[in-house]
């Protein structure tokens, strides 16, 4: 269980608390339960994650949505360099694109490199 960013145009729609029922929430905090993405009140989310709702939950609350944001926009950044690069694999832009490789775990943990460049753009193209 895990608090994410919100779906794509939910900002145009009222929603509903999955746990309480409690209608048009203001800010809705995004929960990721090993399923599809629900809409929880703050309240509820404290009380999902943490166990009550306390004061300093909240803060924590607030702390796990904004390193989901922060992640989001990390992505969009990724994403736009990705995109950029040439198709030649001998610019430092594929060398830095190795760097990043070799650091999330490299061929053991992600397989072939060029396998995982590939996707690497096609996960950028569709954040576009």
């Amino acid at each position: 269980m895990k608090v994410v960013n919100p779906p794509k145009l939910s900002q145009f729609h009222a929603h509903t608390c999955a746990r309480c029922g409690h209608e048009e929430l203001k800010d809705p905090v995004w929960i990721d339960n090993e399923g599809p993405i629900a809409a929880y009140g703050s309240g509820c989310a404290c009380i999902l994650l943490f166990g009550e709702d306390t004061k300093k939950n909240r803060d924590n609350l607030g702390h796990l949505e904004y390193k989901a944001k922060k992640e989001l926009e990390e992505k969009v950044i990724w994403a736009k360099y990705v995109l950029s690069l040439p198709e030649d694999m001998h610019t430092d832009a594929w060398h830095s694109m190795r760097v990043r490789f070799n650091r999330d775990g490299g061929f053991e943990k992600l397989g072939k490199f060029t396998v995982w460049s590939k996707k690497q753009k096609e996960e950028a193209q569709k954040c576009q």
